[in-house]
């Protein structure tokens, strides 16, 4: 099952993390810029939403880890 990007988010702060908050247009328009590209509405769902975690960028339960870049 996929998830949406707030359904994603809502998961990682249940479980006691602290995220970043997701890119802004102004950023996702230097990207573009730089890249000379332009990224698809989907592609920037995520980013848009959360953009990493703040500090802890490593997380699991024992069994999984997680590591989760932004950015940032």
């Amino acid at each position: 099952m996929l998830a949406n990007a707030e359904t994603l988010k809502q998961f990682w702060l249940h479980q006691g993390i602290n995220l970043r908050r997701g890119a802004t247009e102004e950023q996702f328009a230097a990207f573009e810029l730089k890249y000379n590209i332009r990224l698809p509405a989907g592609l920037r769902e995520y980013p848009a939403t959360v953009d990493g975690f703040d500090g802890s960028e490593h997380w699991g339960d024992g069994q999984r880890s997680y590591y989760f870049f932004g950015a940032g």
